[in-house]
């Protein structure tokens, strides 16, 4: 196998199979990366710090069908839990919806990641919502509706 031409930037880890150290940028919300002399899954815990403290529910409310009413249904459990601020919630819609203009966010198999910057935000704030009808996102893959949707908004401040 041909050594990764990566640069040593990234968290430190040690390769279980080779015995390499590494340095090494994990891919996120995964948290793993090959090791680049033998190829084996590496897994990163630290990298996923920042995803363990989203909040995870379910929205039952079968009257919710479109992506607009999802993520304004998602703001608010998150707004509810005092993790989002109620004044910002026009303009974190609104962005969150610019970039469903982008593309649809909808990838696939049950899955949409709706996702913006807003800079009233100081950190990552997210959540892992399920709607087990479905909302019409028009994902990718043409599925009826996305049963799962992670929601995540950033601080805006960088780019």
């Amino acid at each position: 196998m041909e050594p990764s031409s990566r640069t040593p930037e990234g968290l430190p880890n040690r390769c279980p199979i080779c015995g390499n150290e590494i340095t090494i940028d994990p891919s996120l919300p995964a948290g793993d990366a090959p090791c680049p002399y033998c190829g084996h899954l590496l897994w990163f815990p630290t990298a996923l710090a920042a995803f363990r403290n989203f909040e995870r529910f379910t929205i039952s409310d079968r009257s919710i069908c479109t992506n607009v009413q999802a993520i304004a249904a998602v703001f608010n459990r998150l707004a509810e839990s005092e993790h989002l601020n109620m004044e910002h919630r026009r303009g974190i819609l609104a962005a969150l919806e610019k970039r469903e203009e982008l593309g649809s966010t909808g990838i696939g198999r049950g899955l949409a990641v709706p996702h913006a910057k807003y800079p009233d935000v100081a950190r990552l704030i997210g959540a892992v919502a399920n709607f087990p009808a479905g909302v019409d996102f028009k994902s990718l893959d043409g599925e009826t509706g996305p049963r799962r949707l992670s929601v995540r908004i950033a601080d805006g401040s960088t780019e």
